[in-house]
């Protein structure tokens, strides 16, 4: 038995707390769904957003996966992952074996974490076998119907997203976007309000024209359209999750017009509420 160095004799050791870190230490996930699926030329869609993270691995065969600025090749070997809110659509020429799960990840104040991160899009498995093995257990731990089944779900995602949470660009983006913390709160708790740039600068006590120089240029769009986005994908989880009348869930979300909500979600989205609500609740494809 080795001997006990002296600081640690009579309770004297001494240890190092790691600190809570402003984003990960407050980050929750949850699965969705996970399927392993052979998909053909049917699987295709018009640009869109949804209000889910995706995460894709191909197996085999190939398709096309389109963003706004850019188009990826799906290839066998690479996982790909798709943000929630981003613009982008999905084909396949003839078929292709793909494993896939929607889910969330949300930073302190339902806030979705790679809003404060920004990731690749697409990244090669350095262990598909592993991989394969992960989805799988993923696909599995769905039957689950006990409490613990959710960590065991998340617990498999994390596995699966860690490649890409290492890769992030945690330097600048994450240090600019996270001083945004308080407004990103503010508009998350007050969707259903008339919420104003005035109230919106008030957050970081900054004038209304140095807000929306800064927000736009830290986020690539005006605070107002962003506001926008996020009572749109509000609007979707509450299609998806409720049985609400369209009316109610524009309401919700700070829409006084049924025929403006309806037409700023199709917009957005790139379908309408109804539509929306149909093809999420069919659950048949990716």
């Amino acid at each position: 038995m080795s001997e006990i160095p002296p600081h640690e004799q009579g309770g004297g050791q001494r240890w190092t707390n790691i600190h809570p870190d402003p984003v990960f230490s407050h980050v929750s996930f949850h699965v969705l769904c996970a399927y392993r699926t052979e998909l053909n030329a049917e699987w295709h869609c018009q640009f869109r957003r949804t209000h889910y993270d995706r995460l894709y691995y191909v197996e085999d065969g190939t398709g096309l996966l389109e963003f706004d600025d850019e188009t990826l090749v799906l290839t066998p070997g690479r996982l790909y992952l798709i943000p929630a809110n981003l613009l982008h659509r999905h084909s396949c020429p003839q078929r292709i074996l793909v494993s896939w799960c929607h889910f969330s990840a949300e930073a302190e104040g339902g806030i979705d974490l790679f809003e404060l991160l920004r990731v690749p899009n697409t990244l090669a498995a350095m262990d598909p076998r592993q991989v394969e093995t992960d989805f799988a257990a993923l696909a599995a731990a769905m039957a689950i119907e006990q409490g613990w089944g959710m960590l065991r779900r998340a617990n498999l995602l994390l596995s699966l997203l860690m490649p890409f949470l290492q890769a992030a660009d945690e330097s600048s983006f994450r240090a600019t976007r996270s001083r945004y913390l308080p407004v990103l709160r503010f508009i998350d708790s007050h969707l259903a309000d008339p919420l104003t740039l005035e109230s919106l600068a008030g957050q970081l006590g900054c004038s209304v024209e140095h807000f929306c120089r800064s927000f736009s240029r830290d986020f690539h769009l005006p605070p107002m359209r962003y506001v926008m986005r996020k009572r749109i994908q509000l609007a979707q989880h509450l299609l998806c999750r409720t049985d609400m009348k369209h009316h109610e869930i524009g309401e919700h979300c700070g829409f006084t017009d049924p025929y403006h909500f309806s037409k700023a979600f199709k917009r957005l989205s790139g379908t309408t509420p109804t539509e929306y609500r149909r093809l999420y609740r069919r659950q048949e494809k990716p």
